[in-house]
């Protein structure tokens, strides 16, 4: 089972699914709903009848989000390619096209790194501005 997380939204938690990288269904959990992000992801793999060592790679779409979302949805990806050894990437852009590809290539464990879609607004500087 392969997952693609968003972790841009608000208000919820919101997750495509797949088992042949080429159809995918969208799953969304109200934030107020559960306790986390592993919460979630665990009740979307136990949705599909498996459990959470069926993962076999996890995508995190990165910059449309909070950076702090970013980071806590890499350090679980991270914490479940350390402990199930699954492959993991990071996308900019919503293209499930690309997913399949990401993987081919990837040597195993593949450690993901936030990054800011912007300037960071930290220190003492001039605020920035497009």
């Amino acid at each position: 089972m392969y997952v693609l997380i968003d972790p841009s939204g608000r208000e919820e938690f919101v997750f495509y699914h797949s088992t042949d990288l080429v159809n995918w269904s969208k799953v969304s959990f109200a934030r107020s709903a559960c306790s986390g992000l592993l919460t979630a992801l665990v009740s979307l793999v136990e949705r599909e009848g498996k459990n959470i060592a069926a993962l076999e790679g996890v995508v995190v779409l990165v910059g449309k989000g909070s950076f702090t979302s970013d980071r806590i949805a890499i350090t679980m990806v991270n914490m479940l390619v350390f402990s199930l050894s699954i492959r993991a990437a990071t996308i900019d852009e919503l293209d499930f096209s690309s997913v399949a590809g990401l993987f081919q290539t990837q040597a195993k464990p593949h450690y993901l790194v936030a990054r800011y879609s912007g300037r960071p607004n930290v220190g003492a500087h001039e605020p920035y501005r497009d």
